[in-house]
């Protein structure tokens, strides 16, 4: 097998990981749909291509839509696969560059082989989401750290480099603050001279002047609405309930066995940033998502890698391998569009959107034309959206996607129901629309971060669309 291993290289890691998310693509996401966070980042998307900022202050930072709008695509099937699919891959590529560099060619292989069939990357590639742009930029730093670092590398383009993809990472996701703080710690501990070296200090420069762009979008809303307090207890908790699941129990056991094997030193450093990372999650974060653990998943996988290499454990961390991607295989497809949590951008067969609304915050002194989506209601405020629309035929079914975070929905003046469920799952009303005029109203409430409404469509029949069954939703 070792042979196998020395021949591999690290384009064919990239080639072998777009092939099977651009499959799982392809085969899982239906065209013309969007799900969960997708929404944001496509929007925000399409509004740089026109110049316009929207929802910065209540999302994640500005690198991912700004990459996405590159893109002369809208449909998002290509996107992910022309994104997310390629960035996936590309990491994949990165962690091999890491893991030979660290420790050799054959952990490598392994390491990224892992990460490419872990579920949680198979499913992440299948999402507009930052992490695809974020674990590519944290990998890569990682690279470009390492030589600094432990090969005492002095040449100028590493260290600017460095300060580049630090920046980029945080400006595609907020968490990016952490890389440069882990590195100021490991030099401070092992190399604290080099950390005022004048290459150094110019390399945090770069990241810092690429980072006050964040803070002029967001004026930080979105970090301390994130974060603040000590969460430890809670965090821990949701971490046991969670950590199973997500990150597989095949994969926690190979991690954890990987502990008790003989480490050298350059590689403790990565197996440092997982416990790092951990605490700073468990400590701060006042919310906590499961694809908050992706970012150890790549860093783990090296540790994992080494088991098939260990006497007396190797065959163990095969089985588990193989259970690993067994469980893959049966759980896939697990994206939240299977789930129905859609926002469709192009209408599906038999339904017709409303897309005019009229819009005002209870307190706030103003009333404005509003076009969906619209994501940025205040953070605590009720609000309205209303409009009136006529039918040219009858309907059966009013569609009510994103509303977010909770609402009431008024039709023709009468109370039809309330949301108070997860946003993603949309409202759907059974109602009988005879053509003719009707009136819609939403009253919602914005709790924390984002907020407002996505969409709201008037069907025929509900079970023309892959995804839009009525029977995944909440049903009124």
């Amino acid at each position: 097998m070792a042979q196998i291993l020395k021949k591999i290289k690290g384009w064919h890691i990239a080639v072998l990981a777009f092939i099977i998310f651009s499959a799982f693509i392809l085969v899982n996401v239906e065209s013309g749909t969007l799900t969960g966070d997708e929404v944001f980042y496509y929007f925000q998307a399409q509004n740089l291509k026109e110049g316009k900022l929207v929802w910065f202050e209540y999302t994640q930072p500005i690198f991912t839509p700004l990459v996405l709008a590159l893109y002369p695509f809208t449909d998002p099937v290509i996107l992910k696969i022309l994104f997310s699919a390629l960035l996936f891959s590309l990491s994949a590529l990165v962690l091999y560059l890491l893991a030979r560099k660290v420790v050799n060619q054959e952990v490598a292989v392994i390491a990224s082989l892992i990460f490419i069939l872990h579920r949680a990357t198979i499913n992440m590639s299948g999402w507009l989401y930052t992490e695809a742009l974020f674990v590519l930029l944290l990998l890569l730093s990682f690279l470009l750290f390492y030589d600094i670092y432990r090969r005492d590398n002095e040449k100028w383009w590493k260290y600017i480099a460095l300060g580049i993809v630090i920046g980029l990472a945080i400006q595609t996701r907020v968490i990016g603050f952490i890389i440069p703080l882990f590195f100021i710690v490991i030099l401070l501990l092992e190399k604290w001279r080099k950390l005022f070296g004048k290459k150094v200090i110019a390399s945090f420069v770069i990241a810092g002047l690429i980072t006050l762009g964040y803070i002029f979008t967001n004026t930080l809303n979105f970090l301390s609405e994130k974060s603040g307090g000590l969460f430890l207890l809670s965090n821990l908790k949701s971490l046991y309930d969670i950590a199973p699941k997500y990150l597989t129990l095949p994969f926690i056991i190979l991690f954890v066995i990987s502990l008790f094997l003989k480490h050298k030193d350059e590689e403790r450093f990565l197996l440092y940033f997982i416990v790092y990372y951990l605490l700073l999650l468990f400590l701060i974060s006042n919310i906590f998502f499961p694809r908050y653990l992706y970012i150890i998943i790549p860093f783990a996988s090296i540790f994992i890698a080494k088991l098939f290499f260990e006497k007396g454990i190797k065959y163990v961390a095969i089985v588990l391998f193989v259970v690993l991607i067994g469980y893959t295989i049966y759980s896939a497809p697990n994206l939240p569009g299977t789930l129905s949590q859609n926002y469709y951008v192009q209408a599906p067969e038999g339904c017709e959107e409303i897309k005019e609304f009229t819009y005002s915050c209870r307190g706030h002194g103003f009333e404005a034309k509003v076009s969906l989506p619209l994501f940025d209601m205040p953070v605590g405020a009720d609000c309205n959206l209303r409009t009136d629309f006529e039918l040219a035929e009858n309907k059966s079914y009013i569609y009510i996607g994103y509303i977010d975070d909770y609402g009431t929905v008024f039709l023709d003046g009468s109370w039809k129901s309330i949301q108070t469920r997860d946003m993603w799952v949309p409202t759907i009303l059974a109602q009988n629309l005879s053509k003719g005029n009707h009136s819609v109203s939403i009253d919602i409430h914005n709790g924390i971060n984002i907020g407002g409404l996505g969409q709201v469509l008037l069907c025929d029949e509900l079970g023309e669309s892959k995804f839009l069954n009525i029977s995944h939703f909440f049903y009124v």
